[in-house]
């Protein structure tokens, strides 16, 4: 993570996308708990219901629409948190080429490096395409696993 450091300087720029993007993944899998509890519930109830003699005041549209509602939800949050991550993630990316063209520009002309030009090329857009996942697999995903852990 120390390695890290100075790359995650970057994201101070782009914190609102990144920010909102972990919000609408944390909601998403609020919706996905709770579409999996009501939905879990809903079952058994109707189960229930259906061998006694509750079946004639057992509310069967209610948790119906809770079910529905928590799936549309889901969707919802998880197609957000992907549009808004990976903007944000794409802008990130495009600070991160720049800031390694303005650290590689000046070694170039004076071959201070006895690498060919194109192996340096292959290298940089191999590097940031490795830092491309930094955030998505990497930050996001345990800062949501840390938050779940706390509820």
């Amino acid at each position: 993570m120390r390695d890290l450091l100075p790359y995650l300087k970057l994201y101070k720029k782009h914190w609102f996308g990144l920010s909102l993007g972990m919000v609408l993944a944390f909601c998403t899998l609020f919706a996905s708990i709770g579409l999996l509890t009501l939905s879990g519930w809903f079952i058994s109830a109707s189960a229930v219901a259906g061998l006694t003699i509750a079946r004639e005041t057992f509310n069967y549209m209610l948790p119906g629409a809770g079910v529905r509602g928590a799936a549309m939800a889901r969707t919802a949050g998880r197609w957000g948190e992907r549009v808004v991550s990976h903007n944000a993630t794409f802008k990130l990316l495009t600070d991160l080429r720049i800031f390694f063209f303005k650290k590689l520009a000046p070694l170039i002309p004076g071959k201070a490096v006895n690498i060919r030009d194109a192996d340096m090329l292959n290298r940089l857009v191999a590097d940031v395409d490795a830092m491309d996942h930094v955030y998505l697999r990497l930050i996001s995903l345990w800062w949501l696993a840390h938050l779940a852990s706390c509820v």
